[in-house]
C-alpha cells in the first residue's frame, strides 16, 4: 500500500481558518503550524475566557482577523489579500442552544 504523506501537504502553505479561536480551531491551527504551514485565522472573537486560543498563545503564531463571517466583503477581501492555498470553515454559533434562537 502507498503511504500517503499526509503532513507534507501543509509544508510552506498559507491555510486560512475561520473560527480558529474556538476550541477546534485553536487545534487545527496548532497542528498545521506543527507542520509547517502559515496559519491565518478569522473569527468574531474569543469565545471563552480562558480559551485555548489565548492558552497556546496563538496570537503570537499566526496571522488573525477579528470579523463575522456573515461580512462576506471583509471575507472576500481576506482571501484576496491573503491567498489561502486551503481554507476550512471552522466557524460556527459556539453556544448551540443559542443558535435555536439566534441563528
Amino acid at each position: 500500500m502507498k503511504k500517503f504523506g499526509f503532513k507534507n501537504i501543509y509544508r510552506d502553505k498559507k491555510v486560512l481558518i475561520t473560527g480558529h479561536t474556538g476550541f477546534k480551531g485553536s487545534w487545527l491551527s496548532t497542528w498545521l503550524l506543527s507542520m509547517g504551514a502559515h496559519v491565518v485565522g478569522l473569527s468574531n472573537n474569543i469565545p471563552t475566557s480562558p480559551s485555548l486560543f489565548e492558552l497556546l498563545k496563538l496570537e503570537k503564531e499566526i496571522t488573525h482577523y477579528f470579523e463575522d463571517v456573515r461580512n462576506k466583503e471583509a471575507v472576500r477581501e481576506i482571501i484576496i489579500n491573503e491567498k489561502p492555498d486551503f481554507i476550512f470553515h471552522l466557524a460556527a454559533q459556539p453556544i448551540v442552544l443559542l443558535s435555536y434562537e439566534d441563528p
